[in-house]
């Protein structure tokens, strides 16, 4: 019998390229939040009554907001990014840490024992991970050589999002599937 072909794991990143679009969610969600604040307080107010037209205003602009997040959460889904990365050979993801071993003297770099600033491009260059576009699912083709450039000049939260994701596919202690 022999033995059954190895599957490495794989993951897939959503990345939203435009903060502009995902600053646009957060301030929508924010909005959202402080009508649904003021519309509870108006609720609660002493002496209110049950028409009154500050809770009949502060209800509409609940219903307003929710109307404002979707519109802007429906814009933002066609400017998500899914970056589906493979897991290296063990052999190979060795030799890749060592090749990007910490900064001495680095902090960060010392507690992830890699080098924080350069490891994702690097990772993202060798293994050419597929990249396409959430929504329509349409492929983006990539040049294996521009991940480096492309990785500094996105969020941090973004970066951190594909350092952990590759970290996670590399480091991660296995579990039963069952």
């Amino acid at each position: 019998m022999a033995l059954p072909t190895v599957k490495l794991a794989r993951k897939t990143v959503e990345l939203y390229p435009d903060m502009q679009v995902s600053d646009e969610v957060d301030a929508a969600l924010d909005a959202l939040d402080a009508a649904k604040k003021a519309a509870v307080q108006e609720a609660e107010a002493p002496g209110r009554q049950l028409a009154s037209k500050a809770l009949t205003a502060a209800n509409k602009a609940v219903t307003t907001a929710e109307k404002t997040l979707a519109e802007v959460q429906e814009r933002a889904k066609v400017s998500v990014l899914e970056v589906v990365m493979d897991q290296m050979p063990k052999k190979e993801w060795r030799e890749f840490q060592t090749a990007h071993a910490p900064r001495e003297g680095d902090k960060v770099d010392a507690d992830w024992t890699i080098n924080w600033d350069a490891f994702v491009g690097a990772y993202l260059a060798k293994m050419s991970p597929q990249v396409r576009w959430q929504q329509s699912g349409d492929p983006v083709e990539v040049i294996p050589s521009e991940w480096a450039t492309w990785v500094e000049t996105i969020s941090d939260p973004e970066y951190q999002k594909l350092a952990f994701a590759i970290l996670e596919l590399n480091r991660k202690v296995a579990t039963r599937p069952f």
